[in-house]
């Protein structure tokens, strides 16, 4: 027999159980450190998009550079729609299959799964940062828009 964990306030037993808990909040984990860094990936491009569109900040070099920083942006935000979706697809594969089944861990997972973080984060955010790179793809092709500088 395995070792026994306390998970909300219960002892279980069983070395699968334990296993299963330990995948569960490794895959968490994963979510949310892939998530934290692309979205520090996607500021940094941001300031640097900003940086380069600022005023002064005017010509066929600088348009260039800022029409490819928005296009690796827009790459970005798929990158992590795609991770964040492939993460969330197996955490609720494990909480179907085997999480929710067991008594004790059913209580302390379905509390869980009333929190829509995984749909905001995996779907929503990216979505959000994608419609943010699409403007920010066609913003250089408009010159004489008021909110290009130049």
């Amino acid at each position: 027999m395995g070792e026994r964990k306390e998970i909300a306030g219960d002892v279980i037993a069983g070395e699968a159980e334990n296993k299963a808990w330990e995948y569960q909040t490794h895959l968490d984990n994963l979510y949310m450190f892939r998530f934290s860094y692309l979205m520090i990936a996607q500021s940094m491009l941001v300031v640097s998009y900003a940086t380069l569109i600022a005023p002064g900040g005017h010509g066929y070099k600088v348009k260039i550079a800022a029409f490819a920083i928005a296009a690796f942006g827009l790459l970005v935000s798929w990158f992590q729609y795609l991770l964040s979706r492939s993460v969330a697809f197996r955490l609720e594969y494990l909480r179907e299959t085997f999480l929710l089944q067991h008594d004790l861990l059913h209580r302390e997972v379905s509390a869980r799964r009333k929190i829509p973080f995984r749909n905001i984060q995996s779907h929503w955010i990216p979505a959000a940062s994608g419609l943010l790179w699409t403007i920010f793809l066609v913003l250089p092709f408009f010159p004489n828009a008021r909110f290009w500088p130049g």
